[in-house]
């Protein structure tokens, strides 16, 4: 199936926005850049994840597959992710050991390096402080939860599913006091109830496409899809620190999209499934980049032209790195 360009284009922009936000964490803390409270895009991430995994077993679910079927769809899903991960786990290692033998602090070195085991299997949720390449939160949050997500769509009937899948994520983002909250517990929430409303659009979309839409109604969705679609971005170019209002606009144009409520035709095309598939790597290097930067002070005197490399080499980093991993998998099937 072709990937829709919308949300491969909205994937791209999200891992960038995120990227502009942990640059100024981790380099220059005091710059002023557009883009820098972009962390309610993870959310985004979540959902789309949910409502590819609820259309999943939907789709292609056999009757007579067991837990062997879905212990090999959760652990493939993550496999192709390795790739990816574990060069850049090993870059933040590498850099943050160069700091300890500088500091000839070899004990220190060695507890460090400890770490890296549960990091590389996507458990680094369990660790109290944390990842080291902070993003792997994401990926071992959505690891740990994600057979959770699978069960409840196990369950028979979509209307079943709909309404705690409605009910529950809006109880836990209303209530919860900082949903981006970084302690272990709020992680598995967080990435369960973002999964739970993606798989949510899709039983809900599936209802929905079955009704015969007014060419009226498809103009007014196609407007509110459009609005919807640009103003997390344009809230996040002012840096505007709201929270429920990105959600919202994700599940709205999520839904409008994936119901095929818009005028618009499904944009195919090889530069989005491009921009799509790069985020990925540019979501999980930037950080060991940014932290490579900042330890050996790269251009430190120069911030217009540091930003501009810093950038450059995340994504020259990671056109190899996705060069690399296809050639693999083409030199994999011809064997």
């Amino acid at each position: 199936m072709n990937k829709e360009g919308k949300i491969e284009l909205y994937r791209f922009l999200a891992c960038l926005f995120i990227m502009m936000g942990h640059y100024l964490y981790y380099v220059l803390p005091n710059l002023e850049l557009p883009f820098v409270v972009s962390y309610q895009f993870v959310e985004f991430f979540f959902m789309v994840t949910g409502y590819f995994t609820a259309r999943h077993f939907d789709l292609k679910w056999q009757e007579g597959s067991g837990a062997k079927e879905v212990l090999k769809y959760h652990f493939k899903k993550f496999l192709r992710f390795m790739p990816y991960t574990i060069p850049a786990i090993i870059g933040v290692y590498a850099v943050e050991s160069y700091t300890f033998i500088l500091a000839d602090n070899i004990q220190g070195l060695w507890d460090n390096l400890k770490d890296i085991v549960l990091e590389v299997l996507f458990l680094s949720v369990f660790r109290p402080s944390g990842a080291h390449l902070f993003v792997m939160w994401f990926l071992s949050a959505m690891f740990i939860t994600l057979p959770v997500l699978i069960a409840f769509c196990f369950l028979k009937r979509k209307w079943v599913k709909i309404i705690p899948g409605t009910i529950l994520p809006v109880i836990y983002y209303v209530l919860t006091p900082d949903y981006t909250s970084q302690n272990p517990v709020n992680q598995l929430l967080r990435a369960f109830m973002g999964m739970l409303l993606g798989a949510t659009i899709y039983y809900l979309s599936c209802y929905i496409k079955e009704l015969n839409v007014p060419k009226a109604v498809e103009w007014i969705c196609t407007i509110l899809f459009t609005v919807a679609y640009i103003a997390p971005i344009i809230i996040c170019y002012r840096n505007m620190f709201l929270s429920y209002e990105y959600i919202i606009c994700f599940v709205v144009w999520m839904m409008i999209l994936m119901s095929d409520l818009t005028v618009m035709k499904p944009w195919h095309s090889r530069i989005m499934g491009y921009l799509g598939d790069i985020s990925m790597p540019v979501f999980m290097w930037h950080i060991a980049v940014f932290k490579f930067v900042s330890v050996f002070n790269v251009l430190s005197d120069n911030e217009i032209l540091r930003i501009t490399v810093s950038f450059a080499m995340v994504f020259f980093i990671c056109i190899i790195n996705m060069a690399i991993v296809k050639l693999c998998k083409k030199y994999i099937k011809k064997t």
